[in-house]
């Protein structure tokens, strides 16, 4: 099991990192799970045959997250939504792990919560959680919950969700 919090500061102090085309020319230099996390994440990034368009895309955070308490990821706050990539929880890391690439729009959004867990102990890095119901491709709607979110993307998740919400309107 990684250490949320730390993999939040080394993806936060990534500013140079303005796209995931840019991430994924990424030095890792985190030791132990943590790293081979990354180093897992990052070779997925790079052997991935189709790059989907909002590689290019402007990056405002990126941070690792649970997807349903069942997938470990990495998240990349786009204008237009979220991608992330993820693999199995329970799974190791490295060349065997699963790695998938999910998509969520803002324009599929029903809801969109978050919420700060109040907790002492690495607060600043791992205590955010995003709840959203989303349409899917059949137009049903899905739940989903973000956790270990670091908490200081989430104005940044907010601030989005308000300028996407105010362009519905017009």
């Amino acid at each position: 099991m990684i250490q949320y919090h730390v993999v939040n500061a080394f993806l936060e102090e990534q500013t140079d990192c303005r796209s995931i085309n840019e991430l994924k020319a990424l030095e890792n230099t985190l030791p132990g799970e943590e790293g081979c996390f990354i180093d897992s994440a990052l070779s997925f990034l790079m052997t991935r045959a189709e790059r989907p368009p909002e590689w290019d895309l402007t990056v405002h955070c990126f941070g690792s997250c649970v997807i349903n308490m069942s997938k470990i990821g990495i998240y990349a706050l786009l204008d237009d939504g979220i991608t992330a990539i993820h693999t199995p929880l329970l799974k190791q890391f490295g060349s065997i792990a699963q790695w998938q690439m999910v998509r969520y729009s803002f324009d599929d959004m029903q809801t969109l919560d978050m919420e700060k867990l109040d907790r002492d102990d690495l607060a600043d890095k791992e205590s955010g959680v995003l709840f959203m119901k989303v349409n899917n491709n059949k137009r049903q709607i899905r739940n989903y919950t973000l956790r270990n979110l670091n908490p200081a993307h989430l104005e940044q998740f907010q601030r989005l969700q308000m300028i996407r919400q105010a362009s519905r309107m017009h």
